[in-house]
């Protein structure tokens, strides 16, 4: 069995398993869930400014300088992990919540929801994008390595959509403490990128 094929069943146990322990605590308190909601959601947005900085780290060769290539890779592959279950967990939690009543299609399909359709489809559309990147990672990033970094270039608007919908939609986005966290990690991605780009223009010319 491949390590994309074990990734892919891993996740999908994940899922089931998040599932039936959601369907556990519902029956428990209903309010449990929408907490898990918001603090999953916080754990989603941390886990992909940890996956951004490392992929910075590791494109410009910054992150050499505190650790070797094989344990960087380990560790952003570790983050992209830590990444999904988070983000299962915040989809399933509001599936499962009574608080806000959201469907299927108000998680998945964008601008359905009437709850603030055009900041809730930001998280959506972020997170489609995020689909995409880790599928052609698992299957494309050794046989069509071109194609894969081309498709790779999509977590930037994936970041972007993903830090609107915390900062605009966020339950706990006037909290002080939230507020901080938010355009800090905005500043420094912003800032890796803007370092990304000086490293590219100075190897070209």
């Amino acid at each position: 069995m491949s390590k994309g094929v074990k990734i892919i069943v891993g996740i999908v146990a994940l899922i089931v398993a998040v599932i039936l322990g959601m369907m556990v605590v519902k029956s428990i308190n209903t309010h449990y869930l929408w907490y898990l909601a918001r603090a999953s959601g916080i754990g989603s947005y941390i886990m992909l400014f940890m996956l951004m900085m490392s992929g910075l780290g590791i494109t410009t060769g910054f992150i050499y300088n505190f650790m070797g290539p094989v344990f960087s890779w380990r560790l952003h592959r570790a983050y992209g992990i830590t990444l999904v279950a988070f983000v299962l967990m915040h989809i399933v939690a509001l599936g499962f919540d009574t608080t806000m009543n959201f469907s299927l299609s108000d998680l998945f399909v964008p601008f359905y929801s009437q709850f603030k359709p055009n900041y809730l489809s930001l998280g959506i559309v972020g997170f489609w994008l995020l689909v995409l990147i880790i599928v052609t990672s698992l299957i494309w990033v050794v046989k069509k390595y071109k194609a894969w970094r081309l498709v790779h270039y999509l977590v930037f608007p994936a970041f972007v959509t993903l830090f609107l919908h915390g900062v605009l939609i966020g339950t706990d986005r006037t909290n002080p403490v939230m507020i901080v966290m938010y355009w800090t990690t905005g500043i420094l991605v912003f800032a890796g990128v803007l370092y990304r780009i000086r490293k590219v223009l100075k190897t070209s010319s």
